[in-house]
This record gives C-alpha cells, structure tokens and sequence, in this order.
C-alpha cells in the first residue's frame, strides 16, 4: 500500500484501485475497464458504512446514483442517463 492506495488487476485491461482512511477502513473502490471508470464506484464513510454508489459507463455517471446516511440508510437516488442528472428522490430518516 502506497499513501492509503492499492490497486488490484483483474486482467491487464481492468483494475480497481483503493484508497484507505488512514484508520484502515477503506475510502473509495474505482473499477477502471481499459483506463475509463467502468462499473460501481463505490465511497465510504470513515466508520465503514458505505456513503454512495455510483455506476459508470465508460467515465459518464449511467444509472442511478444511491446515497446514504452514516448508519447506512439510504438518503437519496438521482437518475443519470448519459452523464445528466434527472429525477433525484430523498428519503426519511426512521427515528427508533
């Protein structure tokens, strides 16, 4: 590991490269295809939770994009089609 980052080959075209917080929990996972960001690109929250899901085709955000709360429910979804953002829906916390 070089400064928090690692970066794993799956086959000479494909790789995911990680950065780590300093506390070792992982910071962000970027799946590259053949140089571009292809695939989820997954952020976390320094606790571990995951903070958001983004799926790339070829370096454009494609899809819908999920967001979430530090404790890992779910706070938003935007809608992406070709890099533009469309609908985004938010969602309520639930009090215990």
């Amino acid at each position: 590991m070089l400064n928090g980052i690692l970066v794993f080959a799956a086959s000479p075209d494909t790789i995911v490269k990680k950065e780590y917080y300093k506390n070792g929990q992982i910071r962000i996972e970027v799946p590259y295809v053949e140089e571009k960001k292809n695939g989820v690109v997954k952020e976390y929250y320094e606790n571990g939770q995951i903070r958001k899901e983004t799926p790339y085709d070829d370096n454009v955000i494609n899809g819908v994009v999920l967001e979430y709360y530090p404790d890992g429910a779910l706070q938003c979804e935007t809608v992406y089609m070709n890099g533009i953002a469309g609908m985004k829906t938010f969602y309520r916390r639930r009090i215990r």
